[in-house]
Parts: structure tokens; sequence; C-alpha cells
């Protein structure tokens, strides 16, 4: 009757074995562990037993959650002085699938926190191992206690978890020598220094560039206004029609008697035409004949003006340059303003009279 008893117990622990299977696969490598334990406490009393059983596996289950992240911590520098700035990095090891959150900003209290630089995968669940550096700074001396920061995450299989990194004790120095005494070192023999005077040293460099510069510059300045003006390029030529009327001004403030001038008015005013007509369409008209000249002129547009007036005009100048014709004064006087008014009338800004 006790066998019997003992075997029923053995039986319900069984069931409640793939019970806790169930809640933590991760146990099925062990189901000889339970078989040997229930074997090893047959002499137990069964309402005793299958509690502490349970147990046992439970707390199992929940050290193989809690190693779901392997934390592994690297502090730099070794040796850590007040003021400075220290890398607390965490490296983690969790299963293919597993979703991690390591907080952003955490408490570092009593470190000051300056900033997190981590090395993580792009998408969350693809990876098995991301690093974490947090880079703090110390603010009092003596020895701080980092305290576990929580790490949640979620198990590929939908399971949330909080993790918690190692607690750290980190021995912060003070930078004198002895810290638990203050008090400064006895000076030493006075040793004789002999200082450069820099400032006035770094005075008197900078006046003598100021007036060497100032010398070069007044000797380049010379230089380059004579080379200027040796290089100087020639002024632009004047345009035609400047030079013809410039020429007319001039022979009519020579104030020729018209009477018995008339053949060197007509030779002057002819030749500023022709060449005034030569450089505006390009031939030499000093040297044509006026044939010639309006042979040059068939194609061109002579403005508002017409080829016949240019000819009327150049023909008039050869009667009295060659065939000996004798104009009254009224003729000759009308030859400057003549000239004038059929250059600006070929240049497009007379009008005609």
């Amino acid at each position: 009757m006790k066998n019997m008893l003992q075997t029923t117990h053995i039986l319900r622990f069984l069931e409640m074995q793939g019970v806790i299977i169930t809640l933590f696969p991760s146990l099925e490598t062990k189901r000889w562990q339970a078989a040997a334990l229930v074997k090893s406490h047959l002499t137990w009393q069964s309402s005793l037993l299958i509690p502490l059983l349970f147990l046992f596996y439970a707390s199992l289950g929940l050290a193989q959650q809690d190693e779901a992240i392997q934390f592994t911590v690297d502090v730099q520098p070794k040796e850590v002085f007040i003021g400075d700035k220290i890398s607390v990095t965490f490296n983690l090891n969790y299963p293919s699938g597993t979703k991690v959150y390591f907080p952003v900003e955490p408490d570092v209290r009593p470190f000051l926190f300056v900033r997190h630089d981590k090395d993580v995968p792009h998408v969350a669940g693809q990876a098995t191992s991301e690093r974490h550096t947090l880079v703090l700074m110390p603010a009092r001396l003596g020895v701080l206690t980092l305290k576990p920061i929580e790490v949640p995450y979620v198990l590929p299989d939908g399971h949330a978890e909080v993790a918690k990194t190692p607690e750290l004790s980190i021995e912060v120095k003070g930078m004198l020598g002895d810290e638990t005494q203050f008090e400064l070192a006895p000076p030493g023999d006075f040793v004789e220094v002999h200082i450069l005077n820099s400032p006035l040293v770094y005075g008197l460099i900078a006046t003598l560039s100021a007036i060497v510069a100032t010398v070069v510059a007044i000797f380049g300045y010379r230089w380059w206004r004579r080379w200027k003006e040796a290089n100087k390029p020639p002024p632009p030529p004047k345009p035609p029609i400047e030079v013809a009327l410039e020429r007319l001004l001039k022979l009519e403030q020579m104030n020729l008697d018209p009477s018995v001038s008339f053949k060197e008015i007509a030779l002057v005013v002819s030749d500023i035409l022709r060449e005034f007509l030569g450089a505006t369409y390009g031939f030499p008209g000093v040297d044509l004949t006026t044939y010639e000249v309006m042979q040059a002129l068939k194609t061109k547009k002579l403005g508002r003006a017409s080829p016949l007036e240019v000819e009327d005009f150049l023909g008039i100048c050869d009667l009295i340059k060659f065939a000996k014709y004798v104009p009254s004064v009224d003729e000759t006087n009308s030859l400057i303003p003549r000239a004038r008014n059929l250059i600006n009338r070929i240049c497009g800004h007379g009008h005609e009279v």
C-alpha cells in the first residue's frame, strides 16, 4: 500500500515535470537530472518532495532566463583620476532573434554622463551581439559604485525580460601624490633662471619689420608707377566721324578768304570726306578717284545719305581742284557745312539741309 502511494506521487511528479518542461523548454536536456533526483528521493515524503523539486526547476528556469544576455565589461583607463573621462564598455551577447533595448541615457550617478557610443545592428533581432560604450566623468574621490543598469529585452518567443549589467566599483584618485595630507612638498634649492624678455624682443622685431616693409613698399610703388607709365597702352583710335568733324572745325576756324583760297578749301574738304569714307568702309579713300570711291560704296549702306549726294559733292570739289572752276563765295562757304552735314547723315545723326 505504501509503495502504491509512492508510485502515485511519482506519476504526479512526472506530470508536473512535463508542465515545468513546457514552461521552460531549455530544460528538456535535463530530464535525466529530474529522473535521478526522483529516484534518489523515493524515501522522502511525497508531500515535501514535489514542492521542493518544483522550486528547484523553477530556479533553474529563472537562472536560464537570466543568462539570455551575457555581459562583459571593460573600463578604460585602468587608473582613473578625478576630472578625467573614462569609458565603460558593455559587450552584450545573446541568442539570435533577441531584441535588446539598452537605455540611451542611463542613470550613472555618482558619475557624470558625457555621451553614449553604440555599435548595434541596424535591424533589431538580426544579430547576436552589440557593444555600448558610456563615456563618464567622476566628480569626487574615492571608490565610486556604478549601479547595475536595467536592460530590457525580448526573446525570440516574444517573452519580455529585464537584464541588469554587473555592478562596478571604480577607484577615483586625485591629482596630488598624497591624497590624505594635501600639504605641498618643501621647496628645493634656488636655481638661477635667465628669462628672455620676449615682449621687448618681439616689439623690436615688429618695429624693424614694419620699417623694412615700409621702405620696400615705397620703392616698389615707385618702380611700379614707372613700369606702368612705360607700358601704358596707347589710347584707342578715335572714330572716323570724330576725326572728320574735328578737321572740319579746325579748317573753319582758319577763316580762309573764300574768294582767294577756294581751291585749298575744296582740296582739304574733299580729302576729309574721302578719308572718312575710307576709314568707315575699309578702303583707301584718299588714294582713289571719285569713280573708284563710288564703286567701293556701291554695296555699302550710307545711312540717311544717298550715293548721288556723295558723288555730287566730290564732283564739285574735283571741278574746283582740277577743272579751274571758280565757285562763287557762297558756294565756297557752303563746302564745309555741306561736308559736315553729309558726314552726320552717313552716320545716321544728321538731317537733310
